[in-house]
């Protein structure tokens, strides 16, 4: 009221509307509201709004943030399968060239034994020793097919594979 300096709130739609101050009665228009971006509410009325663009710059600083994280999550949970089939992939490919491996040892023993070359072949017990576990069922068979006897099958220390003790 420029009569006696009170201030009062009042809703947006009295707007442009004149009526009686409600402390001393003088008549007051109730001005237009202010255009502006970031309205002000009571608590910052006079401070100069500095406090209202500050929570409104955060909260949008959160919200970025908030959806970064989300679309990072949603990235690792897109790349971890593909990591996953890369990982089995080439865990197939060291297997597949382990049971090569070890088809080519028996083969020498086996080209040794058909030669009659025995002293080559298996003389005394041989070692072989396979990181795959499909070996475990590859060298008694094949000891079986060439009559050489598997004399031990055991497991290496430290897991990472089968020693098998192969004699003629």
């Amino acid at each position: 009221c420029p009569s006696c300096g009170k201030s009062s709130i009042v809703a947006d739609q009295f707007a442009g509307q004149s009526g009686p101050c409600s402390n001393c009665g003088a008549k007051v228009t109730v001005p237009q509201a202010p255009l502006s971006a970031f309205p002000q509410g009571p608590a910052s009325h006079g401070s100069g709004g500095g406090g209202t663009l500050g929570t409104v710059l955060l909260v949008i600083f959160a919200v970025i943030g908030v959806a970064g994280l989300i679309c990072a999550g949603l990235a690792y949970l897109l790349i971890m399968p593909a990591v996953g089939q890369a990982r089995k992939a080439a865990q197939r490919a060291q297997s597949t060239n382990n049971l090569r491996q070890l088809a080519l040892a028996l083969q020498g023993i086996d080209v040794a034994l058909a030669e009659g070359d025995s002293s080559r072949a298996l003389s005394a017990a041989q070692t072989l020793l396979a990181d795959d576990p499909a070996a475990q069922f590859d060298v008694p068979a094949w000891c079986r097919m060439k009559s050489a006897t598997l004399v031990g099958q055991s497991e290496l220390p430290d897991g990472s594979g089968i020693r098998f003790e192969i004699r003629a």
